[in-house]
């Protein structure tokens, strides 16, 4: 039998990896490696991974207006691929929560968002988060000029629900934009962690 027929990770791939993937494996597997550092090095290889098919998949499908986690959770489900070690790799139990937005930044670049699309995938979780408003007002932005007209049309509905927010609702969207912005520019300057 062959040998990487057995291999969690390559078993787990639709289509053929690429020679260094197989190579790193097999190596790994021939070496006297502590078995920690192998665990890593497959997890590192499974996020490298499914980052790469989600990346592909953002780029097939454009612009979609949702929140990045249900943006990335419904990219997963459709390709069959599990997020745990994604969210291992930044930190997270879960795509949601107060303290997301620096870590999902973080995904946005590596999924090849820009600094635009990412922060409105953002804004669409914080408005329905905290101005709780549903989904249907925000799916506006479906409306026809493919991903670009979709981004626009989405930009142009998030500013008019957010003239209506408080100082307080304000503040907490500045607050959450600044760590955001802090952490995408960081992976762009090099000062933050890329893919493993």
């Amino acid at each position: 039998m062959n040998e990487d027929s057995q291999d969690p990770i390559l078993m787990s791939l639709s289509g053929d990896p690429p020679d260094w993937l197989l190579n790193l494996l097999r190596a790994a597997r021939h070496q006297d490696v502590p078995e920690g550092f192998r665990q890593r090095c497959r997890q590192s290889a499974g996020v490298a991974l499914t980052v790469a098919r989600l990346r592909r998949e953002r780029e097939r499908i454009g612009f979609v207006p949702l929140s990045l986690p249900d943006y990335v959770e419904g990219m997963a489900r459709a390709l069959g691929e599990s997020l745990s070690e994604v969210l291992a790799w930044l930190g997270l139990r879960e795509l949601r929560g107060e303290d997301a937005a620096a870590p999902l930044a973080r995904l946005g670049h590596a999924l090849g968002m820009s600094w635009r699309e990412t922060l409105t995938h953002l804004r669409i979780a914080f408005t329905r988060q905290k101005a709780r408003v549903p989904l249907p007002i925000l799916a506006r932005g479906r409306a026809g000029g493919g991903s670009r007209g979709a981004l626009e049309e989405c930009e142009r509905t998030l500013a008019q629900l957010e003239a209506e927010w408080d100082s307080q609702t304000r503040g907490e969207w500045h607050r959450t934009e600044q760590a955001a912005r802090t952490a995408y520019e960081g992976v762009e300057a090099g000062d933050a962690e890329r893919l493993p």
